[in-house]
């Protein structure tokens, strides 16, 4: 018990230094990412061919995992330390994605095709959030009032209720996000090389206004855009794995399956995007340097000669 406490004190001390989203820290993060890109940068694990030079010309980016993540301090914060120390408490140990999608499976939903995050299945009501399948308000009052009726302790109810509607609450959910600096480098790399940049991912409609206006170093560069296109499963009604937004992906900007290489975190969405005929790559625990490798063999025509980039 007193190890539990002494962790709960630096669990506060951590979350003390770590305010709820601001502007601030929007700028900040825009900041942090010039810094980084033209002053801190270490060259990256791999020299990749100008585009002209390659056997492929797009890449497809997923976005949760490959070029931002969760701060897990700032989802700590949001839910709140009263909440998360109830159920500390009660378990010595957080609750999982597991046990929460298990909590939620069972509430009717519109959504019968499978979505994944960290290759575990989502309930079907958290498909028709990142599908836009139903009204947010109404995903909402489905989770909140099927968890108020459950038979779950009253820690539990108030650990998974904050967590669904920090998950559905469009400005919670944009404070939790942080940029992975060395994915975007490598976008702003590729596009500096000539390569067409699109993002392919399951996000839900309401927050991503939000997200690109919190994090425009993520969506502009010089100027300019930096993506050459952007779908996501909130606007498609649609979402990876399943072949049909692949499949819209390809036909709204007009790419060549055999001329484009995708990039996820979810094995499922890497799978699929195979089967259709486009070259990809898991990106496993957000680990770029293995990105960037074996970007290089799928874009060298030779992998023993590579062009190099003298503005990296």
């Amino acid at each position: 018990m007193k190890n539990l406490n002494l962790s709960m004190m630096f669990l506060i001390a951590l979350i003390s230094m770590q305010p709820i989203y601001t502007q601030a820290q929007s700028n900040q993060q825009s900041l942090l990412a010039f810094l980084y890109t033209n002053i801190l940068q270490k060259p990256q694990a791999s020299i990749l061919p100008h585009a002209q030079d390659s056997t492929k010309k797009v890449i497809i980016f997923d976005l949760n995992g490959v070029i931002c993540t969760t701060n897990k301090l700032q989802v700590a914060q949001i839910i709140g330390f009263d909440v998360i120390s109830a159920y500390l408490l009660e378990h010595f140990t957080w609750p999982s994605s597991k046990d929460l999608f298990t909590v939620l499976e069972k509430i009717p939903a519109v959504s019968t095709q499978p979505v994944f995050y960290n290759d575990a299945q989502l309930p079907g009501i958290l498909a028709d959030f990142k599908t836009n399948m139903q009204d947010l308000r109404d995903i909402q009052d489905a989770m909140v009032n099927h968890i108020a009726s459950s038979s779950l302790t009253t820690a539990e109810k108030n650990m998974y209720t904050q967590t669904v509607m920090m998950m559905t609450t469009p400005k919670k959910l944009v404070a939790t996000k942080r940029i992975i600096l060395e994915g975007l480098q490598l976008i702003r790399n590729l596009k500096k090389l000539g390569y067409k940049i699109y993002i392919l991912s399951n996000w839900d409609a309401a927050s991503f206004p939000l997200f690109m206006q919190s994090f425009p170093e993520l969506f502009t560069y010089e100027d300019q855009d930096l993506f050459d296109g952007i779908m996501i499963s909130g606007q498609q009604h649609t979402a990876k794995p399943s072949t049909e937004i692949y499949e819209q992906c390809l036909h709204k900007f007009n790419i060549d399956a055999s001329q484009a290489i995708f990039i996820d975190d979810a094995l499922k969405n890497v799978q699929t995007a195979q089967k259709l005929g486009i070259s990809s790559i898991h990106c496993k625990n957000k680990n770029i340097n293995k990105v960037i490798k074996e970007l290089k063999n799928m874009l060298s025509n030779n992998p023993y000669v590579a062009v190099i980039n003298k503005t990296l």
